[in-house]
């Protein structure tokens, strides 16, 4: 059963609470506003500022295009797409600044890497994907940039969800896959779809039960879209059907909703400050490549 804790309702009027108009101008307007003018500045130093701004940019999306979803727009799905984009060219920033700027440390970016490893598969945006999945492997390979995350189960299967969709190799001796814990029976039961469908229920009480920050804590699924958004069980269903021919379905109150299960097109918003985005980034990237 999911955490005693979460009903589609209560997650539904939390996300109506947090688009309410009196938060459009802080929770929308602000990071826009402020992008445009950071985007106008040349200095390296504005880069983290823009980067998030977008971070919140990407927030709002998210929550905008899961709240439609939940109400019968399928609009929402564009919206979700955007959000997942803004999550991670944020991430893309990042490591940039990580790998260019000395001294430079990112917190959590562990968790950000996996959950958009996770949404990119299931929405596939595959080239979103494979920016985040590689580097995930080749961190799991030589540990560097991504951190934070503790000891969550989620980061290790994300990188063996993603290596086995892309046929890479993994070195399941990693003193990381001895944590896969809930995940464990997904991974176990790959090829058996009775197993495998329980091992997917679990993952989904793991996921309902991690949605609600505390006083020493930000759980794995935290932050919008997830809190109602299974983007690691859509994922993994994803790969399965397209690896064996077969979709697993799961009966669990996460799946059954708008969200839990994603549509053969997805609308594609064109967010004219992101693009900007995308192109100080890359060419911030091709000036140090050169």
């Amino acid at each position: 059963m999911p955490s005693a804790t979460w009903t589609l309702a209560s997650q539904l009027a939390h996300l109506r609470e947090w688009l309410r108009p009196s938060e459009v101008a802080f929770q929308r307007d602000h990071p826009r506003q402020q992008l445009e003018l950071r985007l106008t500045q040349d200095e390296p130093a504005t880069l983290p500022h823009a980067a998030f701004c977008v971070y919140r940019i990407g927030l709002w999306e998210n929550n905008l295009g899961a709240y439609k979803v939940l109400e019968g727009d399928p609009s929402g799905w564009g919206r979700l797409r955007l959000g997942v984009e803004c999550s991670t060219w944020h991430l893309r920033a990042l490591f940039h600044l990580h790998t260019t700027v000395e001294g430079y440390k990112a917190s959590g970016v562990r968790r950000d890497v996996a959950c958009c490893v996770a949404s990119t598969i299931a929405l596939r945006e595959d080239a979103l994907a494979d920016w985040c999945g590689v580097l995930m492997l080749r961190e799991f390979a030589q540990p560097d940039y991504l951190t934070g995350g503790g000891k969550t189960p989620f980061y290790p299967f994300m990188a063996w969800l993603y290596a086995n969709w892309r046929g890479g190799e993994i070195d399941m001796s990693n003193p990381a896959f001895r944590k896969l814990a809930v995940y464990k029976k997904v991974v176990e039961g790959w090829d058996d779809d009775a197993v495998l469908a329980k091992g997917l229920m679990k993952a989904c009480d793991y996921h309902s039960s991690r949605t609600v920050p505390d006083d020493e804590s930000y759980p794995e699924f935290w932050e919008p879209p997830f809190p109602v958004f299974p983007a690691e069980i859509l994922a993994t269903q994803r790969v399965r059907e397209g690896q064996t021919g077969r979709k697993v379905p799961v009966k669990h109150p996460l799946m059954n909703s708008p969200l839990g299960s994603v549509p053969d097109s997805i609308p594609k918003f064109e967010d004219p400050l992101l693009e900007q985005f995308k192109e100080r980034v890359g060419a911030e990237e091709g000036s140090r490549a050169a």
